[in-house]
């Protein structure tokens, strides 16, 4: 039998730090490790006598070179998806990594790979006496799954020609988008939902009757936030924003006394703390409102079937998605947008 315990050793080191890479999603480099690991199979394979051992590396090959070209196709969606800035409605979902038609290898195979390194850790895990059920329990396997975050779970909607618009003021009013959004959804920020849509407003009117709590007010600043985004400039060599005036009014409701009074006293400090963006935030009260709408001075109309408040609680303070909406997930809702003529 051939000696190819250094060959071995490396190998699987390389294939090791690839796998931890690819389950990270670092794709760039567990690409890498990936196709040097191989390398040294390739070579392995020149000069191990024990057909059994031989066999164990084709298959471990095999898996590891379909892996790359899925890793490929990842790398290549990833580049196709837009900035933060420009986040589309509904992401394009994954691609299905299930892998494809092993890749036929024989002991001759001549491929080109990258060089690999001169100096490469050395795992004495690998023992110079292997076999193929040790190398087929020692090689990791590779990761079957898409670290990134899942697409909003919408259902298409289609409307009714003979109710796609409806009378509004002194023009007609069309639907422009419609969506259903599932129980237990990701995604679904209002950045991707209906971000695009604030862009050019210079006057925002919300109706929603349910800010009355520290959550549900913690959602309005975040949609605020989201409005200011939407409508400044910022200056890289300065590294300074400059803010559209905008006008905010907010409509909603509460329970009791004691409550309006206390967020009267919050809504006055918001108004205060919105003046160095250049917002002017202004508030009323309804004791009998009850839809959720977003009115922009650019003729859209946002209809939320929860209002702002359509997210589950997250499970911890400190848990992903407890600052980064597009990781929560969502309670089942609609999301209605309507533009004017």
């Amino acid at each position: 039998m051939g000696d190819t315990t250094n060959l071995l050793k490396q190998s699987y080191t390389l294939i090791q730090q690839a796998a931890l890479n690819d389950r990270s999603g670092n794709w760039s480099e567990a690409l890498r490790l990936y196709l040097t690991g191989i390398e040294g199979f390739i070579s392995a394979l020149k000069i191990e006598k024990n057909e059994r051992v031989k066999m164990t590396l084709k298959l471990k090959m095999n898996e590891y070179l379909n892996r790359c070209e899925q890793l490929k196709e990842l790398q290549k969606q990833q580049q196709q998806l837009p900035s933060c800035n420009t986040c589309i409605t509904s992401p394009t979902s994954p691609t299905s990594l299930l892998p494809p038609m092993p890749v036929k290898l024989s002991p001759n195979t001549s491929l080109q790979f990258p060089t690999p390194p001169s100096q490469l850790p050395i795992n004495d895990n690998i023992s110079s006496s292997h076999n193929s059920s040790n190398l087929d329990l020692l090689l990791p396997s590779v990761p079957t799954f898409d670290p990134r975050p899942s697409a909003p779970i919408v259902t298409p909607y289609v409307p009714n020609p003979t109710k796609s618009t409806e009378s509004g003021g002194t023009g007609k009013i069309t639907l422009v988008k419609s969506l259903k959004i599932k129980n237990g959804s990701t995604g679904c920020s209002y950045e991707q939902l209906f971000g695009e849509y604030l862009i050019g407003a210079s006057a925002i009117k919300i109706d929603d009757p349910y800010i009355r709590t520290k959550h549900q007010c913690d959602n309005f600043i975040k949609f605020c936030e989201l409005v200011v985004k939407k409508n400044c400039t910022y200056n890289e060599q300065q590294r300074s924003h400059t803010y559209k005036p905008i006008f905010i009014t907010l409509s909603t409701s509460f329970d009791s006394p004691t409550q309006e009074d206390e967020l009267k006293l919050l809504f006055k400090q918001m108004k205060e703390d919105f003046v160095p963006f250049n917002v002017t935030f202004n508030f009323q009260f309804s004791k009998t409102l009850h839809d959720r709408v977003i009115e922009v001075s650019n003729g859209y109309k946002i209809k939320l079937g929860r209002g702002l408040d359509f997210y589950q609680k997250p499970s911890s303070k400190y848990c992903i998605g407890s600052h980064d909406d597009n990781f929560r997930a969502t309670l089942e809702t609609s999301v209605d947008i309507f533009k004017g003529d």
